[in-house]
Parts: C-alpha cells; structure tokens; sequence
C-alpha cells in the first residue's frame, strides 16, 4: 500500500503518480490526508486515469483536483 507523488513546486501542483491500496477505502484515506495538507492555492492533478472511476469519485469530493 503506497502513494508515489510528483511536487511541481513552480507550478504549485502536486501530481499522483501511482497509488495502490488492497483495502479498498484507504485509497480514499490517502488522497483525502494529502488534499487536507495542501495550501489553498495548490491542486491535485490525476495525468493517467486507469482507475476506472476512482478518481471520478475523488474529483465530486474535492474542488482542487484536476484530471487531465
């Protein structure tokens, strides 16, 4: 279980790279911590979206992430 990010401190975003959970709701428990962490003005971005519909999920909850 794990997270890989990017920080793209110019850009101010911070990137999810890669994630993994074998329990299904601490993948929800990890983006939620890092979203929590971030400044205001920083957001979340998702660049490859094999999730099939987690990140859907995470983007209705939280304003700041951004798939692209």
């Amino acid at each position: 279980m794990g997270v890989s990010l990017i920080l793209e401190l110019e850009h101010k975003v911070i990137q999810f790279y890669e994630m993994n959970s074998p329990i299904k709701i601490y993948g929800s428990k990890m983006v939620d911590a890092l979203i929590r962490a971030l400044p205001g003005d920083w957001s979340a971005v998702i660049i490859m979206d094999w999730s099939g519909g987690f990140w859907q999920k995470m983007k209705e909850e939280y304003d700041n992430i951004v798939i692209l």
